[in-house]
């Protein structure tokens, strides 16, 4: 994974592995993905897949990776609206992070109202994430959220 794109002849592999019974190979899978290729568009749906596994872990590093692909991982947006009505904090938060890191501003406007429910949350951290992604964008609640 610490090789980056010098890894890329290892992807076969790495997407055999997130087919694994074992949850453990599915979950270091997908954490291996983006840190060796988040420009491929071929690699998204793969991860997408994971976002339903049965093991939570998994499913949080797979939105987890996704994130790290950007704009390229817009299709997920509908399983990423659903982590944030999990019951685990973890989830809740890889999901404020997702919006932030794959939505534009108007993207983001729509579901703005959700990311303001969770500043809410009777959750620290996840208010404070929450907070955090607000601050960034235009017409966020921040008196000082900067201008994108």
């Amino acid at each position: 994974m610490e090789l980056g794109p010098y890894a890329k002849p290892a992807l076969p592999a790495i997407l055999d592995g997130m087919q694994s019974t074992n949850y453990r190979v599915r979950h270091l899978a997908a954490f291996a993905l983006p840190r060796i290729d988040c420009e491929s568009p071929a690699l998204v749906p793969p991860l997408q897949r994971l976002l339903s596994d049965p093991n939570e872990l998994v499913r949080r590093q797979a939105l987890e990776s996704l994130a790290e692909f950007g704009a390229l991982a817009k299709p997920a947006l509908p399983q990423a609206r659903q982590f944030l009505l999990n019951t685990n904090t973890l989830s809740r938060t890889c999901a404020l992070t997702f919006f932030d890191k794959v939505l534009s501003d108007e993207e983001f406007a729509a579901i703005r109202e959700e990311v303001l429910t969770a500043k809410l949350d009777t959750d620290s951290m996840v208010s404070q994430v929450a907070q955090y992604v607000l601050s960034k964008r235009p017409h966020g609640d921040s008196k000082n959220a900067p201008e994108r």
